[in-house]
């Protein structure tokens, strides 16, 4: 999951131009939650909600404070458009790392002020406990002393006690705003085998990474229902809305954190260290801590993009910031801004699979490629287009949210095909060709002859072997986002890229309204080019074995050239 001229089109049944896929792309003593020293400028514990003064009975949270992670010229509109309208969760959050006999255990308290997001009265709040999914291993989570408006309440588990629900004991109008608190304790397994590296201590690294570690709500889907499938096993495995975040996190004091948002207090008490970051509107809250880390960073604009790594890859952070920058750089011209005053590329040891993964404003880069060798132009780093293609996730998941369990590929397939355009951007048209040769068009039309073809728009889960979801979504959906690129040009394209991520900027968006926005930008009707990529099994007619080698024998020749 470019600078110079793009590339001419080639001919209709080559399409050397496209996307590189990065991603082929788990009985705890309670832990007791202490009381947080840091205070707040009025002096206000960190454990309160610092918007409380502001937040009238019944609405959302409007303090403009919860915004400090938003870019400064863009801090008072994005205010305007969502204040009130996000739910906000402020958590505590206390973390005792592992030892050798023992796993890394965790204990907190929320303060969650859930406004309902949907068009139609709420009788209940759904939550997400995804580590108790058995992908986690020996990890797990537990919610505790639950109240909604005051009053206690027992959640109902279900769903492998992936799912919990909660009644709100009254009908919350659209727009209308509940308190519900809770505690949670939960431990993290060492390097589980199924969890692609998202919520795990690794012993060999010394990182914690804890991502969906806390109960969070579930998703709620552009038909307003909740989202309670069981816990994706082909993709992303978590779907949520957009929300405010002020999260404290306390571990001992020799402990770096990188993580969502912005640190915006910290402090000292014993042995440990309490770090306060908000977040702005996000979509999630993750975090990765780790005592040797070192960082490095760079601005663009009034973004600090930074790169978080271990003593022994500062080469390979070197190259990933260096990448991050770029991308940023090539790509708010060509998409709209990225909003946010930081962004975080993480080395983290990933697996099952995965070689990075992408979160709101922080990025998991696999630490396995940090010692990749240099390549000679026009061929490309593949630790370069892993960075590339975080990043773009950036604004397609991060900003623009969609049900990755139902529509994996609107998020995936753009993400790719922008990901090779920018080699194209930033080096050249060779470069971006090789790229697209190597890592998309080569083993889709491997696959496609070997195996035949299949719909892309289709559920994760229901792809049987997962190698299908991959081809799918990465694979052939780029070539389909190039069908659309090639048929109305790269000014009405990211036109409505653009007007896509405008529109749907911190809410969720169908497949349709991508295509509505592209069909908008060029004038022109495109429900057929979308419905033959995208919903059909016609690569067949689209290309022939002769193409397969044709592309072998171009890659083999760009490569030779080098």
């Amino acid at each position: 999951m470019h600078g110079s001229p793009h590339p001419a089109p080639l001919p209709r049944r080559s399409w050397r131009w496209l996307l590189t896929a990065v991603l082929l792309a788990g009985s705890l003593a309670p832990v007791t939650a202490r009381p947080v020293a840091l205070a707040l400028g009025d002096g206000t514990p960190a454990g309160t909600p610092v918007s409380t003064p502001a937040t009238r009975e019944g609405q959302g949270d409007s303090d403009p404070d919860l915004y400090a992670g938003v870019v400064p010229a863009s801090r008072e509109a994005i205010h305007g458009q969502t204040a009130g309208d996000l739910s906000r969760y402020a958590i505590d959050l206390v973390v005792t790392p592992a030892t050798a006999d023992e796993l890394t255990v965790f204990s907190g308290t929320v303060d969650l002020l859930f406004v309902n997001p949907t068009s139609r009265p709420l009788d209940e709040a759904v939550f997400r406990l995804y580590p108790n999914d058995e992908r986690y291993g020996d990890g797990d989570i537990a919610m505790r002393d639950v109240t909604v408006a005051g009053g206690p309440v027992e959640p109902d588990l279900s769903v492998g006690d992936t799912v919990a629900t909660i009644p709100l004991g009254t009908e919350l109008a659209p727009g209308e705003a509940i308190s519900i608190t809770y505690g949670f304790d939960g431990r993290v397994a060492n390097d589980p085998a199924g969890s692609y590296g998202m919520f795990t201590y690794s012993p060999g690294s010394g990182t914690l990474a804890l991502a969906h570690w806390y109960p969070v709500l579930a998703g709620i889907e552009v038909d307003e229902d909740w989202k309670v499938e069981p816990v994706s096993v082909n993709g992303d495995p978590v779907f949520s809305n957009t929300s405010l975040y002020d999260v404290t996190i306390t571990l001992p004091a020799d402990w770096q954190v990188a993580a969502s948002g912005v640190e915006v207090e910290s402090d000292a008490s014993g042995d440990r260290l309490a770090r306060r970051f908000v977040t702005g509107p996000s979509r999630d809250f993750t975090f990765v801590a780790d005592t040797s880390f070192e960082r490095i960073s760079q601005r663009v604009g009034e973004t600090e993009v930074v790169a978080w790594y271990d003593t022994a890859s500062r080469d390979g952070a070197e190259a990933v910031l260096a990448a991050g920058v770029a991308t940023l750089e090539q790509y708010q011209p060509l998409l709209g801004e990225y909003p946010f005053v930081e962004m975080d590329l993480v080395e983290v040891s990933v697996g099952n699979g995965a070689a990075g993964i992408e979160f709101p404003q922080l990025m998991f880069i696999g630490g396995s490629y940090y010692d990749e060798a240099p390549v000679s132009p026009p061929d490309t780093s593949y630790l370069e287009s892993l960075v590339v293609h975080e990043v773009l996730h950036q604004w397609f998941y991060g900003l623009v949210g969609n049900d990755q369990y139902a529509h994996g590929f609107q998020d995936e397939a753009i993400t790719n095909y922008l990901m090779a355009y920018y080699f194209g951007l930033q080096y050249s048209p060779e470069a971006f060709e090789v790229c697209y040769l190597s890592q998309v068009e080569i083993p889709y039309l491997r696959y496609l002859f070997d195996r035949g073809d299949m719909v892309v728009d289709f559920p994760s889960d229901e792809f049987v072997p997962a190698a299908d979801y991959v081809i799918a979504a990465y694979y052939k959906g780029a070539v389909g986002f190039g069908a659309i690129n090639e048929a109305i040009g790269d000014d009405a394209f990211f036109a409505g890229l653009r007007a896509y991520v405008a529109e749907f900027r911190f809410a969720v968006a169908a497949p349709s309204d991508m295509l509505d926005a592209f069909e908008a930008a060029a004038g022109q009707e495109l429900d057929g080019l979308w419905a033959n990529w995208f919903e059909g099994e016609n690569g067949a007619a689209d290309f022939s074995p002769a193409d397969l080698q044709s592309a072998e024998a171009r890659l083999a020749e760009l490569r030779a050239a080098g």
